[in-house]
Order: C-alpha cells, then structure tokens, then sequence
C-alpha cells in the first residue's frame, strides 16, 4: 500500500469503454508466425479469433490492458485515496467527474488531487485533498474517472505468446495432449515478470 500512513486506499473496479487498437498482435504477424503465405485469405476469420482468444487470456492473466483503450471507474463519493484496477495507463488522459449538488456533471481541477504513478508493473493511485472538494449529489455514480490505457507497443515477450497461444489454439482443438503422458501444450511462464499481483 503506498497511500499515506493510516489512510486505507479504495480499488476501484474500472469498466473497459472501448477498445481504440483492436488487437495487440495484427494477423499479418500471426500469418508470418505460422509460416503463411500473406495472400491466403481463406482462414482469416478464424486465425483472427484465435489472435482474440489469446490475447483477452493474457490480458487477463497479467491483470494488464494491452490494447491502447478507453475505460472509466465509477463511485459514489470521493474516497481519500482510489487505486485504479488497470495498467499501464496515460497518466495525462485522467479525468476526474463529479456530480455538483444540482446534479450538473462537472470536472475537478488537476489541482485538487494527487497522481502516484509507481511505473508500468503496479496500479496508479489518485490522492484528493479533502480540504477543498465539492459538494456531491447524492447518487451512486457522483464520481466518474475517465482515463486511457494500454501500451503503444505491446513488449515483444508478450506478443509472442500471443502468437505461441493462439498457434495452439489452431493447431490442438484441446487444452492438452494425449500420448504416453498428458501434458499442457502451453505455459504461462513468459508472461510471469509482466503479471501484476
């Protein structure tokens, strides 16, 4: 916990808006991975789904936003100290929204809270100076976060096993092979050093 001494921090639950790039690895990479030709168009549907597949797998797995997105996170007051649930983000996307008492939307000055990045391989804090909020409405949404997330360039580690995962996801229609012992086909060790815990 990096919030001040005796002050507890708030993990928000962030919701994903919409995705700006829509995928960490392009199916010309992937065609490339696999040795096809890049004119052979017939599967394409299908090699893109397993690029889908893998990549929501280690976007989940390393708790980190790997496509460039948009996302807001969403409560009702403004709690001391609020830790985003998404990484990496862009620390100059943040916008912080409120409620005022008329119910009219309004945005908090950059003044009025503290940023803590503490780098790409933990979530960001916001720390408000309780001293000079507003006043909210009272409703369960008074307070909306916006910011953008996701990497510019996926590292090269993680999209490898993208294309490691979703080759087998093409090639092996199970989770595991049968032959004189069942093993996985894949592993999750490459990603390790890039999950957030």
């Amino acid at each position: 916990m990096h919030c001040y001494p005796q002050r507890h921090e708030t993990v928000l639950r962030s919701n994903l808006v919409a995705l700006t790039a829509a995928t960490a690895v392009t199916l010309d990479e992937f065609k490339i991975h696999l040795r096809m030709e890049l004119d052979e168009t017939n599967q394409d549907d299908v090699l893109e789904m397993y690029i889908e597949a893998a990549t929501k797998e280690a976007e989940l797995y390393t708790r980190r936003a790997l496509r460039e997105s948009s996302w807001q996170a969403i409560t009702d007051r403004f709690h001391y100290c609020l830790a985003l649930d998404v990484a990496p983000i862009d620390v100059e996307s943040i916008e912080v929204k409120y409620r005022d008492v008329n119910n009219v939307e309004q945005t908090l000055s950059s003044a009025q809270y503290t940023v803590k990045n503490f780098g790409p391989d933990e979530y960001l804090q916001i720390v408000f100076d309780g001293t000079s909020l507003p006043t909210l409405y009272d409703r369960w949404d008074a307070v909306k976060i916006e910011f953008d997330a996701g990497y510019e360039e996926v590292p090269a580690k993680i999209k490898v096993w993208i294309m490691d995962k979703a080759a087998s996801l093409s090639e092996n229609r199970q989770d595991q092979v049968i032959g004189a012992v069942a093993h996985s086909v894949y592993s999750f060790a490459p990603l390790m050093p890039y999950r957030i815990l």
